[in-house]
């Protein structure tokens, strides 16, 4: 039985079948629901749009990527940690409008991106002081070391404007004062004075050869300096293939480190290459032939 008021005024009861339900939802707003059909049950309360923002940086993902770093003996601080987090909402806000990354869900970001940029850290050289990212595009790996390595000055080299647009707001937003954008491609800034054999640590993460990566890199390296490829699955052909590279550019492969946290067990591998002595001044050759004719 329901009881109402008329339009006299008068109470009255009436019989009813159905169900009245109560949804609660996006907070503090009720509403009072009547189902006709009983055979049907009343609609579950909707969760709050807020509650399902995959955009949000969540304890898991934080505590994967705090415990992957320490995996490789880095302590992030709360800090750092702000600063990934404000990372990663920055970077699924422009990929919207800028082709950044084809990774988008924040937990996959955190692995996919900052960790698998960390992976880095253990190799780069104690006592180096410049780093080179060359091909940064959406700032990987070059931001997450220079977070989480304030003390190390990171250059970080694209070629698409748009993409240096982005790479230069994250440097102001996320205060990072020892993070530098340069426009352009590897093929002409490696032999501008400022640049060519000034940098202690070059590092790619791309999926070009190995013979095709160390003529980006090399020429940027000092002698005695250290290029840095974060690679992907089998590398023995790889490998092979840029002996003849590595002779022309006076370079030598130190070593191929597996990456064996937790987190990244997908066959990833840091590669290590150390420049003997100067590039010959040929190199790189222009704009698209490294790639289209390897040595």
């Amino acid at each position: 039985m329901v009881e109402s008021i008329n339009r006299r005024g008068e109470r009255q009861r009436t019989r009813v079948r159905g169900v009245f339900s109560v949804c609660i939802t996006g907070g503090s707003t009720a509403s009072v629901v009547y189902h006709n059909d009983v055979s049907k049950p009343p609609p579950k309360p909707q969760a709050a749009a807020h509650l399902l923002d995959s955009t949000m940086p969540t304890p898991s993902s934080e505590t994967t990527l705090t415990r992957g770093a320490a995996e490789l003996g880095v302590a992030l601080k709360a800090r750092q940690l702000e600063q990934f987090a404000r990372f990663c909402t920055l970077l699924q806000e422009w990929n919207q409008r800028v082709n950044l990354t084809a990774i988008t869900e924040t937990g996959d970001i955190y692995v996919k991106h900052f960790l698998d940029s960390l992976t880095a850290l253990p190799y780069i050289p104690d006592q180096a002081a410049t780093l080179l990212d060359i091909g940064s595009g959406g700032g990987f790996p070059g931001l997450p070391i220079a977070i989480a390595r304030p003390g190390l000055t990171v250059t970080l080299l694209e070629a698409h404007a748009r993409k240096t647009a982005f790479l230069s707001a994250m440097v102001t937003d996320l205060g990072l004062p020892n993070v530098s954008v340069v426009t352009g491609r590897a093929e002409t800034e490696g032999h501008l004075p400022q640049f060519r054999g000034a940098f202690d640590v070059t590092i790619t993460r791309a999926v070009d050869a190995l013979a095709v990566l160390v003529e980006y890199q090399l020429p940027f390296l000092r002698v005695g300096g250290l290029a840095i490829a974060l690679k992907k699955g089998d590398m023995a052909q790889e490998l092979a293939a840029a002996t003849r590279a590595l002779t022309l550019l006076d370079g030598w492969l130190r070593s191929v480190e597996p990456v064996t946290i937790e987190a990244l067990c997908d066959d990833r591998s840091v590669i290590l290459v150390e420049k003997a002595g100067a590039t010959p001044e040929r190199y790189p050759r222009r704009p698209g032939m490294p790639a289209k004719r390897p040595l």
